[in-house]
């Protein structure tokens, strides 16, 4: 956009509107408004009867023609009165058009420069970002948000880098409490003979390590009912093949005839084998109270994110403890 050497005044458009009121009255207004009334007293909770009808009619047409007399010269004196003001505002909206079309290109031009210099201050952002996060072994893509207000040309670098800084730092200890939950959730799936890489995908997707070690007890608890359920299965199987095979031994018995000490099945012919007499013994079940026992453990470089999970384990597990740190 180009000017000429000496810059634009608004003062210099500077304008006067004139303006003088206009009076419109009605001569005898005092004196039509009195008649008028005396009519609406006199009509006030009147009956239209067969003998007045006649008068009434009258003075209806009159009501009329004097109603109808009034608003066409109100009517009339208003689009009179309304001329000069129709072309003033159209003066005025052919001017306030001229106007826009001076202010409209500014605006692009304004808003052009405002998109450049916030461009470059996001840039220069940027660039405290990816300072800032390799301060804590991260990069750029692990902000989770970009404030816009840090383009803002009011806003400070102070302040900038101070809520990144603040990100940051709550990003590291996420990740690093991710990890230890992973450590914990890996190892404690192995002491239970579970396989770990399925227990830590959940640690991925938002589940703590006290979450995980649940789920964990709950699957190795659901695995022995399991067990447990089968090993029923399978002894009563075996009761029922050991009762069917003496049964059956029995029933070859009862057809036998002894023939020099031997047993031989008269039907057949056939010499029978005796049926060795397998006898079981089943460990009598005591059911004790587990017997308890105390124990010290001293712990060395633990962090405070490995003394929740230890507090979270051991409380979950009903264990009766006391941390006591050095």
């Amino acid at each position: 956009m180009t000017t000429t050497s000496t810059e634009l005044q608004t003062q210099d458009l500077d304008f006067k509107v004139s303006y003088t009121p206009t009076e419109i009255k009605i001569n005898n207004y005092d004196e039509m408004k009195r008649r008028i009334e005396n009519y609406v007293d006199t009509y006030k909770g009147s009956v239209v009867t067969a003998q007045t009808v006649a008068g009434d009619k009258l003075v209806r047409q009159q009501m009329n023609k004097l109603s109808k007399a009034l608003n066409d010269r109100r009517k009339e004196i208003k689009r009179e009165y309304n001329k000069p003001l129709a072309a003033f505002e159209n003066q005025i909206k052919e001017v306030d058009a001229l106007i826009k079309s001076v202010i409209d290109p500014i605006d692009v031009g304004i808003k052009f420069v405002d998109d450049q210099e916030r461009e470059a201050r996001r840039l220069k952002v940027n660039d405290w970002i990816a300072e800032i996060a390799a301060k804590y072994e991260l990069t750029p893509n692990d902000l989770d948000e970009f404030n816009d207000s840090w383009t803002n040309k009011t806003v400070t670098k102070k302040k900038v880098t101070e809520e990144i800084e603040s990100l940051f730092m709550i990003k590291r200890k996420q990740l690093d409490q991710i990890v230890e939950y992973k450590m914990v959730v890996e190892s404690y799936a192995r002491a239970n003979h579970q396989e770990p890489e399925a227990w830590v995908e959940f640690i991925d997707a938002g589940r703590t390590a006290a979450e995980v070690i649940k789920m964990i007890d709950q699957a190795v608890r659901a695995k022995h009912q399991r067990e447990l359920a089968d090993a029923e299965r399978q002894r009563k199987a075996e009761e029922a093949a050991k009762a069917i095979a003496e049964m059956e031994a029995q029933q070859a018995q009862s057809k036998a005839v002894e023939v020099n000490d031997k047993h031989i099945d008269y039907e057949t012919g056939e010499i029978i084998e005796p049926t060795p007499t397998v006898t079981e013994t089943i460990p009598e079940v005591v059911d004790e109270a587990p017997k308890t026992i105390d124990l010290s453990l001293e712990l060395t470089d633990v962090t405070s994110n490995q003394t929740y999970l230890l507090r979270d384990f051991l409380t979950d597990n009903q264990f009766k403890f006391t941390l006591t740190q050095k």
